[in-house]
């Protein structure tokens, strides 16, 4: 009887840690999809913006995608990975 009891606790608390190791994979695979979203729309915000001074044709709101696109990867990556200096200072 009492080893029943023993093997429910223990698969029990087995199980629990499992889900939660799942959860986390779940949680940094989200992040990195989320990441790799970001720094696309940054790539592409430098580009459109390189392009359009190339032409002499600078938007405004073009710039404003750049600054939103460095905003969100401070917000995902940490201000040292955005830092224009290109430090590796500790945040």
């Amino acid at each position: 009887m009492a080893g029943a009891l023993l093997g429910v606790l223990v698969g029990g608390f087995l199980q629990h840690l499992l889900a939660a190791r799942s959860r986390r994979w779940q949680r940094e695979d989200a992040l990195g999809k989320l990441k790799q979203t970001v720094y696309a729309e940054y790539l592409r915000a430098i580009s459109a913006s390189h392009g359009q001074a190339m032409a002499g044709e600078r938007t405004r709101a073009e710039d404003a995608r750049l600054h939103a696109a460095t905003a969100e990867i401070e917000v995902l990556a940490g201000a040292a990975v955005s830092d224009r200096r290109g430090s590796s200072r500790p945040p």
